[in-house]
């Protein structure tokens, strides 16, 4: 079973342990973002105050799937990496295509490595299009900061070398969906992209304002 594993951290020596983890270990589809803000592990807020971004403290995200095997191994390893309020590590189980939910929605993420190609449709606007398509809403994408794709060699940068966005790096697509509509919009979002992998998990929304 698929379960995406998501670690925070706001050391870019730790991210880039855990990336190295995950990289020799072959690992595909890794995605490291960084936010604007944190609050860490003592309860301190990091805020995006200084011109250069790798001297903030901010939140490293680092997001992947990965099986039980996977999982059962490179846990422990990667808890061992994060100290005491250091970061935290999270295990997010994904739902089956087909399995019967109580749950009216679902969170579906896209981690998908775009197309090099200049002037060519870019992969993760085929998949904004099917989700039009089937009137999703507030779908957003976001640039990785670094990370790699099933088909990609090396990495495509260190957490703190890297500095601007680059088009090489991967993507992640995120919407909330209805559960009645999931398995048809995921049928028809996979042929579209051939370097990515689709998450999906059950949800309950509080408040969905359209």
């Amino acid at each position: 079973m698929a379960q995406l594993l998501h670690v925070v951290t706001n050391d870019p020596d730790i991210a880039n342990q855990v990336t190295h983890l995950l990289w020799t270990n072959k690992i595909s589809h890794v995605i490291i973002r960084r936010g604007i803000a944190v609050l860490d592990g003592g309860d301190e807020r990091h805020v995006d105050v200084i011109e250069d971004p790798a001297f903030n403290d901010l939140p490293l995200i680092i997001e992947t799937v990965l099986n039980d095997e996977q999982l059962a191994n490179l846990t422990p390893q990667i808890k061992q990496l994060i100290p005491e309020k250091k970061g935290q590590v999270d295990i997010i189980p994904a739902i089956n295509g087909g399995a019967k939910m109580d749950n009216q929605f679902v969170n579906m993420k896209c981690f998908i490595h775009p197309e090099e190609r200049w002037m060519i449709e870019k992969n993760y606007e085929k998949v904004l299009k099917v989700l039009q398509n089937h009137h999703v809403t507030w779908a957003t994408v976001t640039k990785g900061l670094a990370g790699y794709g099933e088909n990609t060699l090396q990495k495509f940068a260190d957490i703190d070398e890297f500095v601007h966005m680059d088009e090489k790096v991967p993507v992640i697509i995120e919407a909330i969906v209805p559960a009645a509509e999931i398995d048809q919009i995921v049928k028809e979002a996979k042929p579209l992209f051939t370097d990515g992998v689709i998450f999906t998990t059950p949800i309950n929304i509080i408040d969905k304002n359209i």
